[in-house]
């Protein structure tokens, strides 16, 4: 797992080093390609919220069913031994902040939705007895969410606290954070496909 997470963190890299940044629903992935790829299927709660990337994106980076796997693995729980609440989600969050740091991009705790620059976009963290759950603010300033490997989107006006999914236990709100990607450069930013890296 550790070598797979590492070439993830190569491919994202490719992107974000090249300035990408989420369109953030004026141009979201599509669910399924025109050849019946489900698109979908390689698409979880934190890869929708943190990096947002479209079809486009997901093919020259190779993004395949290996990465998705390396974003189910962030809930921290030690072998045989579990520890209290507050200890895996300090270390669960630990394992994120530092994931989004190594593929090029800058994470900070947020108080606000309001955003100031256009190469930043919030997004909100959730727990629950084992599991976290992403959300990511659009542009229109709802808020959207991506469950594993569902095909559907479900939109929020206001932020859901606590967020609910089906029979699961209710996800408590953790906290919001911005993500900014500091290789923007405004739209000379705008990637054109064929100059990303072919991993």
């Amino acid at each position: 797992m550790i070598k797979d997470k590492e070439k993830t963190i190569l491919k994202l890299k490719s992107a974000f080093n090249l300035g990408y940044y989420p369109s953030r629903f004026d141009e979201a992935y599509v669910a399924t390609t025109a050849d019946n790829y489900k698109i979908y299927d390689l698409i979880n709660c934190m890869s929708h919220a943190c990096f947002n990337l479209t079809n486009d994106i997901l093919s020259k980076i190779h993004f395949n069913y290996h990465d998705t796997l390396v974003f189910g693995d962030f809930y921290y729980m030690e072998d045989d031994y579990v520890e209290d609440e507050h200890s895996v989600i300090e270390k669960s969050v630990n394992m994120m902040v530092d994931f989004v740091k190594k593929v090029g991009l800058q994470i900070q705790p947020s108080n606000t939705s309001n955003l100031q620059q256009p190469n930043e976009w919030n997004i909100a963290l959730y727990f629950n007895s084992y599991d976290y759950h992403f959300l990511l603010q659009e542009k229109s300033k709802v808020w959207s969410s991506k469950f594993g490997k569902n095909k559907d989107l479900e939109f929020f006006n206001e932020l859901p606290n606590p967020y609910k999914h089906a029979f699961l236990p209710e996800y408590k709100l953790h906290g919001i954070y911005t993500i900014t990607n500091p290789n923007y450069k405004g739209e000379k930013s705008i990637i054109k496909s064929e100059k990303i890296l072919n991993l």
